[in-house]
């Protein structure tokens, strides 16, 4: 964090030094009458801290302190609303010479930012660019790339394996549940789980189909459809909390993805009832089929599996009782995902059900059939990617480049934006690269200080947002926080 304050307090010593030299190159104000100069007046948000004459020196050095910090931020407000000036001269790092890439690399690049084109998913917001010719066009124009090479590369991508995708699944929290104990209260746990391959005309088939558990392998073959089956392995469960209608889980589960365009996650909310553990439960069952057998499965699993051989009867007394449910075709999760609370639904008819409950779901890649994605890392990749797209863009700017504000067109928005869900980077790590990238290209050709310090403060702000683990922590602190400090010291 420290090193994060570092870097802010140099980008506001710079934007204090880029209004200083322009206060400068400005006619003195004129004097009054009487040939002493005006009162001192509060502008731009400066507060003025007026000190008791005396012999105070410990006071008079505070004041000056506390009007140094003051111009600081005024500085920093003043930058953001600037006029168009230009920026005054300052001292280049003569020794830095911008990383260009050769042709080779540029092509590997250009088939991962195609790659990620041909395998998006999720749902655009209209901000998007959803024509794939026209994200094609754009590329081809920021690459250099020919349309012969284009289609070449192209093809290549379309007979590579499809991308393989996850869902990171958050559940945080729960509200207004049902009350089902004699104590007002309930002990709500979830059991969560992806339902394969549930198209519309699947669903239809499977409502007259009655559950079954499918405890051995070569049962499995003798079924039309494996879709229909979901592993008992892969049900995941969160603690039960106790007497509580508002739990809060803050747990954290990751799906392998079949079928991202057809496939469903379930969520069933329980009330605990007895000591036994849910997830042992869960591990006796092995397999269950249908869209119905999923909450038939839950149940099952709360009202008659016990560990340690217990009664296997599942008496109605100790049985679990249901509290809702929800169910999330994952063709409908935007591309950048989840974070909303959901209603709960009934099960049935018969159902009563009331509250709602908190996701964060997210779909990423965890295997990409590209070259690049087998030498790198996907930081490194969305780096490379961002600067490139930075390179083109700003070199579009005609008039006043040096007042660009950073904004990209709807097409590279598309595509970073795609890359950065599908590498399962964080808004932290975006955050940050996009600080790296910019303070980067800033140094071979000038930008805004505002941009950069608007940019810093989206790092801080998405920093004291999230629970930072400490490799995170101490990778970006030391190596990409501090790329560009020496130039702003």
């Amino acid at each position: 964090m420290s090193t994060l304050l570092d870097l802010k307090s140099s980008v506001l010593r710079q934007v204090q030094r880029s209004q200083s030299l322009r206060t400068r190159r400005e006619p003195p104000a004129s004097t009054s009458a009487g040939g002493s100069p005006p009162p001192l007046a509060r502008r731009s948000g400066t507060i003025v801290h007026r000190v008791a004459r005396g012999n105070g020196e410990f006071f008079d050095r505070m004041n000056k302190i506390l009007q140094k910090q003051d111009s600081l931020l005024s500085a920093g407000q003043t930058e953001e609303e600037s006029s168009c000036a230009p920026p005054p001269p300052e001292c280049k790092d003569q020794a830095f010479v911008p990383e260009r890439s050769t042709r080779d690399e540029l092509d590997l690049l250009y088939e991962e930012a195609i790659y990620t084109v041909v395998n998006r998913v999720g749902v655009p917001s209209p901000e998007y660019v959803t024509n794939e010719g026209d994200i094609f066009s754009y590329l081809q124009k920021v690459f250099d790339m020919g349309q012969e090479e284009h289609d070449i590369i192209l093809q290549r991508v379309r007979e590579s394996k499809k991308a393989s995708f996850s869902l990171r699944v958050s559940v945080m929290k729960g509200k207004n549940l049902m009350a089902k104990d004699a104590n007002g209260y309930s002990d709500p746990y979830c059991m969560l789980g992806i339902l394969l391959g549930q198209s519309p005309k699947d669903t239809e088939e499977k409502k007259e189909r009655k559950f079954s558990f499918r405890k051995r392998r070569e049962k499995l073959e003798k079924r039309s459809s494996v879709k229909e089956v979901l592993a008992g392995r892969d049900i995941q469960v969160t603690e039960v909390k106790p007497e509580t209608l508002n739990p809060v889980w803050n747990e954290h589960f990751v799906f392998d993805i079949d079928d991202v365009h057809n496939d469903l996650l379930h969520l069933d909310i329980w009330d605990h009832d007895d000591d036994v553990s849910v997830a042992e439960a869960c591990k006796k069952l092995n397999e269950i089929s249908g869209f119905r057998g999923m909450g038939r499965y839950f149940k099952q699993i709360a009202k008659s599996v016990r560990a340690n051989g217990a009664t296997a009867s599942g008496s109605e007394e100790n049985a679990d009782d249901f509290l809702g449910c929800i169910n999330i075709p994952l063709n409908e999760i935007p591309v950048v995902g989840y974070d909303k609370w959901f209603k709960l639904e009934p099960r049935s008819s018969a159902s009563k059900v009331q509250g709602e409950c908190h996701l964060i779901l997210r779909l990423f890649t965890t295997q990409r059939d590209t070259a690049l994605s087998k030498m790198a890392s996907n930081v490194t990749i969305h780096k490379k990617m961002l600067s490139q797209i930075l390179d083109y863009e700003h070199n579009q700017i005609q008039k006043e480049p040096y007042n660009w504000n950073g904004q990209v067109c709807a097409a590279a928005w598309t595509v970073l934006s795609h890359h950065a869900v599908q590498a399962d980077l964080s808004p932290l790590q975006q955050a940050i690269i996009r600080w790296q990238c910019y303070s980067s290209h800033h140094r071979s050709q000038r930008m805004s200080y505002a941009l950069l310090l608007r940019l810093l403060k989206t790092v801080e702000a998405e920093w004291e947002d999230t629970a930072v683990h400490g490799e995170l922590v101490g990778f970006y602190s030391l190596l990409t926080l501090k790329v560009w400090a020496h130039s702003c010291a």
